[in-house]
């Protein structure tokens, strides 16, 4: 009976952590005019309808700011985002609550 009970707790645990090639997880829907994204540390930051997210490994996300126009590019290099928008390049900072933050003139 002990076998028993054995090979279904481990039948069911390798089914729960098993995933098939092409699984896929919806995090969320509503992400318009997408600028740009890229990844920062366990973070990944979204420029949608000209404001930038940040987002979670769970879909959970938070507006950064806005005016962010004209993206022609947005990626990280080291602890920095940067960004080109409007003809101009942006690089972001940490601020003490570890979000980022840039100055879009």
């Amino acid at each position: 009976m002990r076998k028993v009970g054995v090979l279904f707790f481990l039948f069911i645990f390798l089914t729960l952590i098993s995933a098939k090639p092409g699984d896929y997880n919806n995090l969320g829907g509503g992400w318009t005019e997408i600028g740009g994204m890229a990844s920062l540390g366990d973070k990944l930051y979204i420029i949608s309808g000209g404001k930038l997210y940040e987002t979670t490994k769970d879909g959970k996300y938070k507006s950064l700011g806005g005016g962010w126009i004209e993206i022609c590019g947005m990626t990280s290099l080291g602890d920095k985002l940067y960004i080109i928008s409007g003809g101009n390049l942006y690089e972001t900072t940490k601020t003490v609550n570890t979000s980022l933050s840039a100055e879009v003139g």
